[in-house]
Formats: C-alpha cells, structure tokens, sequence
C-alpha cells in the first residue's frame, strides 16, 4: 500500500512530478476514511503492539502477550504520562487519497489526534471533523472536490489542517466513481494492523458526517 508520510512537520512519500505535493503542503482528493481508531507502540518495537478499532476495546487479534488490557478505558497506556504529555495510546484516523494529477492511483494518509479534533476553524483551515462538518453542511461530498491539507503553523507539533480548493471537473467525477469500490480504497483506510482490510465497505459511508458519492 502506497503512504503519505509526515516526520517532522515534512510530508513525503508522494510521487515526483506531482504540482500539488510539497514539503508543507498537500493538495488531494479524500476518497474514504477509517473510523477513528487506537493505537498504542513503543520506540523499540517498530511497530504496534496493541490496537483498537473500535476505541473500545483491543482487537481480538493482538498476541496475548501485547495485550495491554480488556478495556481500553481501563488500560494503563490510556493514562496521560504527564502534565505536558499525551497518552501512550494514540487516537488516529486513515484517509485514502487521490492527487488530481493521477485519480487511480491511491495513497493511505494517516491522521492523529490533534488534527483530528483540532481547531473548528482558524484562518489557516479546519481540524478534520470541522472540516467534515462544513462539508456535510454544504452536501458535499469530499470525494468530489480538492482539499488543501497543510501544517498549522501556529502548533510546535506537527498538526494538520483541512480547507476546500476546487470542484472536480465532470470527466475526473467519473474517474473517481469508478475507483470507489477498489481494494486499494479498502486496504488505504484498514486500521486492524495485524490482519489486513477487516471492512467490505467505509465506515465513512454509514458515520454522521461521512464521505460518499452520491447520484443527483
């Protein structure tokens, strides 16, 4: 699966040659989300130890020996580790993306916390829950626009923000529709990291707020 990697404050990860890819800025077509999800690693293991799909509870899946609790409300690693600290358990969501310059060909664009519930609006953009807010308040759908994503530069820590830039054209609506039902789709926004796309269809498409394309 083809990521959109952000370190630092930098994206990376996207093709050469695409006009609307920069270092601070992204410009892309979000075709479906994840749920919100958790997860919960160390710097040693590389990888995630124990995760949610649900925020709820871990996922059946998780070796006995990472588990780190039956509830996640009752987990240790769901307790801030200071006053200036976030929780070792991370909130996140997954996007697939498109970039206009190519709209077959998808990308997983992973989404934490503070860009998640972020600001409802700042005169730099939208968290992404405000922006699918102002979205659904509009009927639009955002698989049938271009959204500029950046990163808030009034946050120390990487935080991204969401704004509308144009409508897609008739002829890469078509496109688009074509693709919704790809695996690749499936597989950008899959949050169950040990046993690979665990949804037949996005949860965006049934969630308050969600992203489909629909017929008018």
């Amino acid at each position: 699966m083809k990521s959109l990697r952000i370190r630092n404050g930098i994206f990376s990860g996207f093709p050469e040659g695409v006009t609307t890819a920069h270092e601070d800025s992204i410009t892309v077509v979000i075709l479906s989300a994840s749920a919100i999800s958790r997860s919960y690693s160390t710097p040693d293991s590389g990888r995630p130890l124990c995760w949610s799909v649900d925020t709820a509870t871990p996922s059946m899946d998780i070796p006995e020996e990472d588990r780190q609790a039956t509830r996640c409300m009752d987990c240790p690693k769901n307790i801030r580790a200071g006053p200036n600290s976030g929780k070792p358990c991370k909130f996140f969501k997954r996007l697939a993306v498109v970039f206009d310059d190519n709209l077959t060909d998808v990308y997983q664009l992973q989404i934490q916390a503070n860009s998640i519930f972020g600001k409802k609006k700042s005169t730099h953009g939208y968290g992404l829950q405000a922006y699918t807010k102002l979205l659904l308040e509009n009927e639009t759908a955002s698989a049938t626009l271009c959204t500029h994503i950046k990163f808030d530069p009034e946050t120390e820590m990487p935080k991204l923000l969401f704004s509308p830039v144009r409508p897609l054209e008739e002829n890469e609506i078509t496109v688009v529709k074509k693709i919704m039902d790809s695996k690749k789709i499936l597989e950008a926004i899959d949050t169950n990291t040990h046993t690979g796309i665990t949804a037949k269809e996005s949860p965006f498409n049934v969630e308050v707020g969600g992203y489909t394309i629909t017929d008018s």
